[in-house]
């Protein structure tokens, strides 16, 4: 019998890859992001070049990854790789339909992929949800190694309880300024560690969040109002909680990124920011779940580490829906 793992043919496998997908991932599916990320691949597929993909296609941005799949006559399996600089690469969508489960494939894809990385003498990044426990024991068999943990949360904020957000007393809410700066640069270094910033969007942040020149002339180019927002105390100078809005009042998904120090952050700076930054949001309206005509919420979503802060944004309305390890192969010697 033949190898039945071959390079992944974008424009030919895709649909067969999303069906793959919706089964396997149906949970995180129902997250609005993973939605439209997947939308954006389904319109990728029109203007991928044909036959298999390579990872010159996927630096260009023809493609949004290559990669392999498991194909017996029909997809039972991927895993797609998407390279960034310096000879780095990151897995994703590693995947094996759930009847096919158990019999080797997902261990035969992810050498497959070491493989390759290997002979380029690359450096391979992935991250896996923490209760995917079977993931992360192929994962460690394989030599990957643990780096980094991270939470996702998410609030669905209706335009009611928006309307009924203002800034505690107390608290004051103002733009970052250069002088908050070296307090703010080592929060924010703790959460998002510069130097992983080439792995994740949070790595923007670096050329974002700055309240200098430089800062300002990125956040012109990538049109977004980042500028970090300051919640201090009446009569305190010292910020004590920070956060960059990464969205416009137009968009109904809101990211938003906070530089925390390392204590309980009180529920109330955090919800002085949160004022702030929604001031002036658009409504976006359409039918509910009832099948009634009313304004839709807005989703914010906001990536950390586990800490101090957990309790204050579960408080506020905030719910973890993903806890991931980031894991390096660094197979021992």
């Amino acid at each position: 019998m033949s190898n039945p793992i071959r390079p992944l043919n974008y424009r030919q496998d895709l649909p067969a890859l999303v069906r793959l997908w919706k089964d396997v991932f149906a949970e995180e599916l129902q997250d609005f992001r993973r939605q439209r990320a997947l939308a954006d691949m389904e319109d990728a597929q029109r203007t991928a070049p044909p036959g298999p993909t390579t990872e010159a296609q996927a630096r260009k941005g023809l493609v949004p990854f290559f990669g392999f799949v498991w194909d017996d006559g029909e997809v039972r399996g991927s895993v797609c790789l998407i390279p960034l600089p310096r000879r780095r690469y990151t897995i994703v969508n590693m995947a094996v339909a759930r009847e096919y489960q158990g019999q080797g494939i997902g261990r035969a894809l992810l050498q497959a992929a070491l493989t390759y990385v290997r002979r380029r003498r690359g450096d391979v990044w992935l991250d896996v949800q923490v209760s995917n426990t079977r993931a992360v024991r192929l994962y460690t068999k394989a030599g990957f190694r643990r780096r980094w943990e991270i939470r996702e949360w998410r609030w669905a904020l209706h335009p009611q309880v928006q309307l009924e957000l203002e800034t505690p007393v107390g608290w004051v809410v103002r733009p970052l300024q250069p002088r908050d700066w070296s307090v703010v640069k080592p929060w924010l270094d703790a959460l998002y560690p510069r130097r992983w910033s080439w792995l994740w969007l949070e790595g923007y942040l670096w050329r974002l969040a700055p309240p200098t020149w430089l800062g300002r002339l990125w956040r012109l180019w990538y049109r977004v109002p980042a500028k970090g927002l300051v919640a201090l105390r009446e009569h305190d100078p010292q910020p004590h909680a920070v956060l960059f809005p990464w969205s416009t009042a137009r968009d109904r998904l809101h990211l938003f990124y906070f530089a925390l120090p390392p204590r309980p952050v009180p529920r109330s700076a955090l919800e002085a920011l949160i004022a702030e930054a929604s001031r002036g949001w658009m409504m976006h309206w359409g039918f509910d779940e009832q099948g009634r005509y009313a304004p839709w919420p807005w989703f914010i979503y906001t990536t950390l580490p586990p800490g101090p802060w957990d309790e204050a944004l579960a408080s506020l309305g905030f719910e973890e829906f993903q806890h991931r390890y980031i894991l390096q192969y660094q197979p021992e010697s």
